[in-house]
């Protein structure tokens, strides 16, 4: 029995990096940094855990920054003239962001 925990903590420990792993138990990856252009927006609308903040320029574009493993769930959009910034990513309660 203790072989078995023994071989099913190893697999928990070693898979917890891997692009494959659980989303629960996957870390967030290094920081990278992604750029989205957007329409014209007149609202913003921020949903939990994301930090927003706002500044003027030539074009209009969000600046996403996240750990890689956790990019392809944060969502950004416009729709009827309001710019929707979410992320999607299940776990984050397990997370440590700093």
């Amino acid at each position: 029995m203790k072989k078995i925990l023994y071989i099913i903590s190893l697999i928990f420990l070693f898979g917890c990096n891997s692009e494959s792993a659980w989303d629960c138990i996957q870390e967030s990856g290094a920081i990278i940094e992604r750029e989205f252009r957007v329409k014209e927006f007149k609202k913003i609308q921020v949903w939990e855990r994301v930090q927003l903040i706002v500044s003027q320029g030539d074009f209009q574009n969000v600046r996403v920054e996240t750990g890689e493993n956790l990019m392809n769930e944060i969502q950004v959009k416009v729709k009827d003239s309001i710019l929707t910034i979410s992320d999607r990513n299940s776990c984050n309660w397990v997370r440590d962001y700093g």
